[in-house]
């Protein structure tokens, strides 16, 4: 094994692993409707914070993150995944066994391809692996083989046998084993089931803790942002405002913007409406 300080760092994540028995966990301690999602970026820190890496960041190491997954995604996640640094790989599920073997098949020739890309090159690396499935242990067991270390996390619930900390003859370990349990809410990020009333409008975008149909998710992620919102609050200077072609306010009816409908006009202020909604606090706000 090589005793340079680490170059690279390359994180598999096995999203059904983190999301579905995250979701348990998560949902066992609560009586509420609200659902359970992870923020990536947040689970990578607690990845190479908590792994005992031999790496400077400083000295330009850096490091690469793949998730696999399968179709249909639960909610709107693979739309936030992918419009952060994370290459995302994904399958259709089975459709009568419902299984992700090829997630697996896939998760194994990656692993075990940049490992020995790694050794031909002689790249000081280290593997992160998200998975608590005895399936990957073929490729941890290659990673280990070509002389590098190995990280494997997963919840404790879901952790096969095969996974246990293991040491080379000279003492250093070769292989840490980690659970995820321990810091879920550092990379945690709930969802309420509630929709989000200010739709595209929305300025939280994908970090929204309420829910946005798929054409919002889209919008986020096509224009890294959200859609400008103007004339949705009055002016204080109503019809008499001088201003009226460039003010950013609503000075009557006519002219007012409701978020949630993304349209003008009357009635949009009018009893149960969801711009009433809104003010009366049955709708999210910014």
């Amino acid at each position: 094994m090589t005793t340079a300080p680490t170059q690279e760092v390359h994180i598999y994540i096995d999203n059904s692993n983190v999301y579905i028995e995250g979701q348990k966990s998560y949902s066992s301690n609560r009586n509420d409707n609200a659902a359970w999602r992870y923020d990536v970026n947040r689970l990578r820190d607690v990845l190479c914070n908590h792994s005992d890496l031999f790496v400077d960041w400083k000295s330009g190491a850096s490091s690469q993150t793949t998730l696999y997954g399968s179709e249909p995604p639960p909610g709107d996640l693979w739309l936030a995944l992918e419009s952060q640094d994370v290459k995302v790989v994904k399958y259709v599920r089975h459709p009568f066994s419902g299984k992700e073997k090829k997630v697996d098949a896939k998760m194994v020739a990656d692993i075990t391809e940049q490992a020995t890309i790694d050794q031909v090159l002689n790249v000081p690396s280290e593997f992160i692996i998200v998975t608590g499935d005895a399936d990957i242990y073929p490729a941890v067991e290659k990673v280990i083989e070509k002389g590098f270390r190995a990280h494997v996390w997963s919840w404790r619930t879901s952790s096969s046998k095969e996974y246990q900390n293991q040491w080379d003859e000279s003492g250093r370990q070769t292989l840490s084993v980690h659970f995820l349990d321990n810091y879920r809410d550092q990379f945690e990020s709930q969802k309420v089931q509630q929709m989000c009333g200010w739709r595209k409008y929305c300025n939280k975008a994908l970090g929204c803790k309420y829910l946005h149909p798929q054409d919002d998710l889209a919008y986020f992620a096509k224009h890294q942002g959200s859609k400008p919102a103007y004339r949705y609050r009055a002016c204080k200077f109503g019809e008499k405002c001088n201003k009226k072609d460039t003010c950013l306010f609503f000075h009557n009816e006519t002219e007012r913007l409701c978020p949630t409908c993304d349209a003008t006009g009357q009635g949009h202020g009018e009893l149960g409406s969801p711009e009433w909604q809104r003010f009366h606090g049955a709708i999210s706000s910014n």
